[in-house]
Parts: C-alpha cells; sequence; structure tokens
C-alpha cells in the first residue's frame, strides 16, 4: 500500500478537524487582492491589515457608474467635496465616488495626499506653486493643464509646512 492509496487526511477525520487544528492541515496559500491605505480583502479577510511582506499598491477602486476602475493615485488631482457629494478629478476627467472626504484621505495619505481643506484632497505631487492672494490665504496650483487652484486652509498651512521643507 502506498501512500497514494491512502484517504486524504482530512476527509477521514470528523468535520472540524482543520479548523480546530490549522497547523496540522496546512492551507494551500491564497493570494490576497490588495487595496489602497494598507487594507486587503480575500476570504474571510475582513478588512484586516496587509500580511508581512506585502505593500499596498498604488492604486485605488473607483465606482464609475457599474464599473469599478483601478486607477493610479498619482494621476488623481484632487478630491474634492461638495454639498456631501465627493468627486475625484482626474487628469482628463472627473468621477464622482461613493465615499467620503475622510475615507478617501485615509486610503491616500500613505501616497503624498493632504487635506488642504475641509472639503479638498490634494496630491501634493501635482502640485507646482503654492500662490499667496494676501497675507493668511494661500492656494495650491495644480500641475494640470488647466491650473488648477486648491485653497489652502490657514489652520492646515503649518501642517503643510511640516510636509513640505517651506520656509
Amino acid at each position: 500500500m502506498t501512500s497514494q492509496d491512502l484517504p486524504d487526511a482530512q476527509s477521514a477525520l470528523p468535520s472540524g478537524t482543520a479548523d480546530r487544528f490549522p497547523q496540522a492541515f496546512p492551507q494551500p496559500a491564497r493570494a490576497p487582492v490588495h487595496r489602497a491605505g494598507g487594507r486587503w480583502h480575500g476570504k474571510g479577510s475582513h478588512g484586516s491589515r496587509l500580511p508581512d511582506g506585502l505593500v499596498p499598491l498604488d492604486r485605488i477602486c473607483l465606482h464609475d457608474g457599474e464599473d469599478v476602475v483601478l486607477v493610479p493615485a498619482k494621476s488623481i488631482l484632487v478630491a474634492r467635496s461638495d454639498n456631501g457629494a465627493t468627486t475625484v478629478d482626474l487628469d482628463g476627467q472627473a468621477l464622482p465616488v461613493r465615499c467620503s472626504l475622510d475615507r478617501l484621505e485615509a486610503a491616500l495619505r500613505p501616497f503624498g495626499f493632504f487635506r488642504s481643506h475641509r472639503a479638498f484632497l490634494v496630491n501634493l505631487r501635482r502640485v507646482r506653486r503654492i500662490v499667496p492672494w494676501s497675507r493668511h490665504v494661500h492656494h495650491l496650483l495644480l500641475d494640470d493643464p488647466k491650473e488648477t487652484m486648491v485653497p489652502l486652509a490657514k489652520a492646515r498651512r503649518h501642517d503643510l509646512r511640516a510636509a513640505l521643507l517651506w520656509p
């Protein structure tokens, strides 16, 4: 009798044994599905942290009608909220999204995004210039063809100085 003639160890034991003794029954590795913000989803993950050795991808999932679009974080210019509706501005289009600006900020902060105003989340890698309008009023000029201007709240200016080498 060879080992191939024997039944599989898990099928020969009472049900639930593999759950009670997982070290005795190694499961085949499942490749996790990554999501921006350090979270991953696989079977039974329920939004837990990434396992050791895995890094979050530089993409974020956005809903575009019925479709889910994977957008590289570097192509996002700014995310803005207007009367509770959040919109993500990309290089050539604007996508309405179904999550709050706070949730987007948590997901995009590791990719260089900064909350410049209560209604704006800006990609610092896309800021070309800090434009003073008066003593305490500044705007961030982005590097898109439209030269988008994003307001910088007075209370957030100190945080921006810490994030950049701004004297």
